[in-house]
């Protein structure tokens, strides 16, 4: 886990950004005595908004909509995988 401070030196990034992305709950920040800290297997998801935001230039707003429909595609290709596996199941025998 990295600390708030930590995030902020590490990437170069000013606080308020940071705070910005934990108050819009683009990631799940744990927040422990007052202070607070990335998981670890949030980090990609970080970087991720850090480059769409640097890189692309996508404000933090077109982020959050993007991630959104990232996890729903994501989601229909796992509904896809099982309903293909429930064909597959019902059609072996033909």
């Amino acid at each position: 886990m990295l600390k708030f401070d930590e995030i902020c030196h590490i990437y170069n990034i000013e606080p308020s950004f940071v705070k910005e992305i934990y108050d819009l709950g683009l990631v799940d920040f744990v927040e422990e005595d007052d202070t607070l800290w990335l998981p670890s297997d949030m980090l990609s998801d970080f970087e991720r908004i850090l480059r769409l935001n640097n890189e692309l230039g996508v404000n933090l707003e077109g982020i959050d909509i993007i991630i959104h429909l990232l996890k729903r595609i994501e989601d229909m290709e796992m509904e896809i995988k099982e309903m293909k596996r429930q064909l597959d199941f019902f059609t072996k025998d033909y």
